[in-house]
C-alpha cells in the first residue's frame, strides 16, 4: 500500500511518497539513479530491516528520506538520507543481530533453543553476505 504524507521543507509543504514495497523502492532507484541498483531480494531485505527497526523510506521530488515511526507517537519524523546511509544502517543492524544470535547459540537453554539459534544465525550470516 503506497501512502503519501505531508512534509514541511525549507521550500514549503511537500508530499512524501512512501517507498514501502519492493517495486516502489526499485522504481525509485531506477528513476533517480542512486548508484545502488537493487535486486528484488536486496530491496525486500532492506525494507524488512527498516520496518523491523520502526523506520520507513520515502522520497520528495527525487530526494530520499528515512522516516522514524517511533520517535514521536502517531507521527513520522522524516530526515533526508542517502541510500548509502540506509545500507550502512541495515549492515549495522545485521551485525548486531548476528552477535546476539551467536551469543544465544553459544549459551542455549536446551537443544531446541540451540537449533533455533543456529538457524537464525545462519540466516543472518546469509543476509550479511548479500548485504556485502
Amino acid at each position: 500500500m503506497k501512502e503519501d504524507y505531508a512534509f514541511i521543507t525549507e521550500q514549503g509543504e511537500s508530499t512524501v511518497h512512501e517507498l514501502s514495497t519492493v517495486e516502489a523502492l526499485i522504481k525509485y532507484q531506477e528513476q533517480f539513479h542512486t548508484g545502488f541498483p537493487l535486486t528484488d531480494k536486496e530491496a525486500e531485505m532492506i525494507l524488512g530491516y527498516m520496518e523491523g527497526h520502526d523506520y520507513v523510506l520515502g522520497e520528495v521530488q527525487g530526494n530520499f528520506y528515512q522516516g522514524d515511526l517511533a520517535e514521536v507517537r502517531e507521527r513520522i519524523c522524516w530526515e533526508e538520507y542517502s541510500m548509502d546511509d540506509v545500507i550502512d544502517a541495515v549492515c549495522e543492524w545485521n551485525y548486531e543481530l548476528v552477535l546476539e544470535a551467536e551469543a544465544q547459540r553459544n549459551n542455549p537453554e536446551d537443544f531446541v533453543d540451540f537449533a533455533k539459534s543456529q538457524s537464525r544465525y545462519e540466516r543472518l550470516k546469509a543476509e550479511e553476505a548479500t548485504l556485502d
